[in-house]
């Protein structure tokens, strides 16, 4: 039987331009797939928004999501042909990518595959509980390394006195299911991406980034297709400019 996946994605209206284009794809991609995808504003709960993200899986968890499959508001499905769902093994109850940057792997948490177990239950619990990290520069991705990393992070402002956890139920992707591109050298992109994660990068370019990725992958091009004539001439000529802004 195959696994229900439930995308939860959300921001809040500073990233509102961003969530736009990043919703278009996850649409196309879940109903491609048969996933539910969920939208929920980020809202302050006296830490940084983005550990908003743990209790509203906590939440989904809570109203019987088997999988839930976070999705930062600053991605984009490019490849939409491969399913999340073909990565799920039995034994396995979170799914993430680290990424290289030639000397150490830096676990990413936003995009995660979650499965709704009580190793994830305690998991999101211990996250949530490293007050330590609240203001950290990486927020919940710094409780994150904590935890899952073997590695140091103390020039990061991570103790290497970690309370770990066991990590057999931890499934490291390949970077296709999270590819950063302009960063570290390029060493965070996939060159054949399923998902591009356009973090670490100014506003203007992510969202020029974006739109360009969108339109050009299957899902804009199916949007395009039923456009208008003169939207259609329109939106090509913004790529063209898009492609400047990027280089691409």
């Amino acid at each position: 039987m195959m696994p229900e996946i439930l995308c939860l994605t959300g921001c809040d209206e500073a990233f509102g331009a961003l969530s736009d284009i990043s919703l278009r794809s996850l649409r196309h991609y879940c109903q491609r797939h048969g996933f539910r995808l969920t939208f929920q504003p980020l809202e302050s709960s006296g830490r940084p928004l983005s550990w908003s993200k743990i209790p509203l899986i906590q939440e989904a968890f809570r109203h019987g999501a088997e999988f839930v499959w976070w999705m930062d508001a600053d991605t984009v499905v490019v490849d939409p042909s491969r399913s999340i769902r073909d990565v799920v093994e039995p034994g396995k109850d979170l799914y993430l990518v680290k990424h290289h940057d030639g000397q150490r792997a830096t676990p990413n948490a936003g995009i995660m595959l979650l499965r709704n177990t009580p190793w994830m239950t305690a998991f999101l619990e211990k996250v949530w509980g490293m007050e330590a990290y609240i203001d950290h520069v990486w927020w919940e991705n710094a409780a994150l390394v904590h935890l899952l990393s073997r590695e140091s992070f103390s020039d990061d402002g991570i103790t290497d006195e970690r309370d770990r956890v066991d990590d057999v139920p931890v499934k490291w992707l390949g970077i296709e299911w999270n590819s950063i591109p302009f960063v570290h050298q390029g060493r965070f992109a996939s060159p054949d991406p399923v998902v591009t994660h356009y973090a670490s990068i100014p506003t203007k370019i992510r969202l020029a980034a974006m739109r360009r990725d969108y339109w050009c992958s299957p899902a804009g091009m199916e949007e395009l297709d039923d456009a208008p004539s003169w939207l259609q001439t329109w939106r090509w000529l913004r790529r063209g400019r898009i492609r400047r802004l990027t280089g691409g």
